[in-house]
């Protein structure tokens, strides 16, 4: 990571925790019946080209959103194609993946930090953008920048890079 004392990220305060489980079920019971989280919103995504560490990659998913208090929990469950979320499941099992960051200034904070020295594992559109940046080396997790939505729900017309 190339950082001077100059550059920081500045990121609002965590607004998403994400999952990467086998299945979504057994992880939505748990926090429904035992922690109290939910109910659980369910998305089953259709196939869809993500930008995977450079390469362009079709995925289909299905994700779950709750609330917590402030902060939003996602599940993961990659149904097609090859994700780098899989490789977090076959190398330490379901768990928590990253920590998101709804930002306003989507573009820069991406490219602030790309000079930063992270790289970029996954971008792409969704209904809205995101960017998974490889901090794991220096965090031991993944951060997640979301671009916030506008309030016509549109977000920006860029594509990360």
């Amino acid at each position: 990571m190339k950082n001077d004392s100059s550059e920081q990220l500045a990121l609002p305060e965590v607004s998403q925790i994400g999952m990467v489980v086998e299945d979504l079920d057994g992880p939505m019971d748990f926090f429904r019946s035992v922690l109290g989280i939910g109910p659980f919103e369910v998305h089953d995504m259709p196939v869809a080209s993500v930008w995977d560490r450079g390469e362009e990659k079709p995925i289909r998913a299905r994700l779950a959103f709750a609330n917590a208090g402030q902060v939003q929990i996602e599940l993961i469950q990659i149904l097609e194609g090859d994700s780098f979320h899989l490789e977090f499941l076959r190398e330490h099992g379901p768990g928590i993946h990253h920590l998101g960051f709804r930002v306003r200034d989507f573009q820069a904070k991406l490219e602030l930090a790309k000079r930063m020295g992270f790289s970029v594992l996954q971008a792409g559109p969704g209904g809205r953008f995101y960017a998974y940046l490889d901090t794991r080396d220096h965090a031991g997790i993944i951060v997640e920048l979301i671009e916030e939505m506008d309030p016509g729900g549109l977000g920006s017309s860029a594509m990360p890079g």
